[in-house]
Parts: C-alpha cells; structure tokens; sequence
C-alpha cells in the first residue's frame, strides 16, 4: 500500500487483498452513496455527515501505512487528518489476469427486472446497488430483482448499465431481443387524457419526439416544469466534468458528454 497526500484528495495505492480487509470494506460499505466506481478504482467523495467515521478510518489507515514504512506514527497522523474534507481515491493494483463478470438480465414485465451475475461478485454488485439502491427490491450475492416502476427508475437502469468496467472487472451484459420491448411496453399506451383524442395524440407525438430527454433526466414523460428543472439542477451537480479532473481522459470525457447532454435536454424540454 502506498499513500499520496494530493492538493485535492488523497490517494491510496493498493491491491484488492488490501481493499478486502474488515475496517476498510466496512468504511466503503458506509459511503456507498458517496462512491464513483471507476474502471481502476474507486473515488469516495466527501460527505460532511461522516466526518467523524472518516477521520478514524484516516487514523487507522495511517497507523498501518507507518507501521509497513517504519514513520511516526503520530506525526503521519496529524498530516492525514488534515486532508479529512477530500475525497479519497483507491487505485487499484491491476489482476494478473483480466476477469470478465456477465451479467444476465431479465424483464418479467414492464416493472420487474432481474439481474443475475454469473458468479459472485462483491464489488459488481456493490456498485449496482449503489447506482440502483431505490429500486431495489430483493438482493443476494449474486442476484439483484428491480422494480423499475416508472421513467425515472428506467433512467437510471439504463444509466448503471452504461458502465463497461469497474475495479479491472470487464462486464458483459446479456438479454434476449424481447428485453427493452418488454421494458417499455407500459408507455405504449400512455395518453394525457383519455377523453381528448386530440390531446392524445398530439401528447403521442411529442411522447415520440422527447423521449430521449426524458430519459437523460431521469424524468417521467410529461413531468411538469419544477420536477424538470429539479432533475436537471441534480443531476448538472453529480455529473459535472469538475469532480473528475484528475482523472484519465475518458472519464472526463463522460462527465462532459452526459453535462452536455443534460443540458441539451433541459433546453428542449424547457421551450415545450
């Protein structure tokens, strides 16, 4: 393990024996909201709220790290703690052999969906319930059941499946042809008002045409003007390029093509 005292978090150096150890699975497992799962690693974020568990996980982090490089103890604790209101970022010692994780998915209706990985998998799964958490409603090791109930829900499972790779875990992801007609066969018979055929079909139309942006902010079609603008201030907070400078330029990347795309949704949806 190695430890990296930056301007703007702190950077721990380690392998997934270190990561798997009891104090710092357990403080990973206290801040799953606050977690961006990287393809190499893991950034939490700063929470106020756990200052106080954060800062004895910073002394006992720095007791181990003084102890494997012979430091005072005392002095590279006092150093730690003053970086106690970054985030904190493991980067991950990559496997020596790349190991992919599948993961099958299957719609039972409109709402039920079920994810089931091929093996167990501590951190695939951690990181679906970190994106998925209010969704879920019945999980073990290895499988996950969802129940997407409205376009909100389905955002946001469409979002966590973007993910290609977390902690050097390659993810595959498979599901017959009937999967997303199954998933969206309750908006095809979605109307505004049922006694104006006008309406219906006019609310049809601008269904068909802003779907799109519905789902970038994670909005129920036809969400009225305050939850929009809710969403979108948000989501521009959770997705802004900023929080991710320091890292590899395809993160970045993502950050900056999702702010764009919130943008051009909230613009869109704004004039209708």
């Amino acid at each position: 393990m190695h430890i990296v005292l930056m301007s703007n978090m702190i950077l721990v150096k380690a392998d997934f024996k270190t990561l798997k150890l009891p104090w710092i699975m357990n403080f990973i497992d206290n801040h799953s909201k606050d977690i961006i799962y990287l393809p190499k690693g893991l950034l939490i974020l700063y929470n106020d709220a756990m200052e106080d568990k954060k800062a004895t996980f910073l002394r006992r982090l720095s007791y181990r790290y003084s102890d494997m490089n012979s430091l005072p103890k005392s002095f590279f604790a006092r150093s730690i703690q003053k970086y106690k209101n970054k985030s904190i970022k493991f980067e991950l010692t990559p496997m020596l052999r790349p190991r992919n994780v599948f993961l099958d998915l299957v719609c039972r209706n409109s709402q039920v969906v079920i994810i089931e990985l091929s093996r167990p998998n501590k951190w695939v799964m951690s990181y679906l319930a970190s994106q998925l958490g209010r969704y879920i409603a019945d999980i073990d090791d290895q499988r996950i059941m969802l129940n997407l109930y409205d376009m909100q829900a389905k955002a946001r499972f469409e979002h966590a499946l973007d993910k290609e790779s977390v902690l050097h875990y390659q993810l595959t992801y498979q599901y017959d042809e009937e999967f997303m007609q199954k998933l969206y066969s309750d908006f095809t018979q979605y109307t505004f008002n049922k006694e104006n055929p006008k309406q219906k079909e006019d609310a049809k139309i601008v269904y068909d045409e802003n779907q799109h942006y519905y789902t970038v902010l994670e909005c129920e079609v036809g969400a009225t003007s305050a939850q929009i603008r809710q969403n979108y201030k948000k989501l521009i907070k959770i997705y802004h390029p900023d929080r991710v400078y320091s890292e590899n330029s395809e993160l970045v990347n993502e950050y900056t093509q999702k702010f764009q795309q919130l943008q051009e949704a909230y613009t869109a949806l704004n004039v209708i």
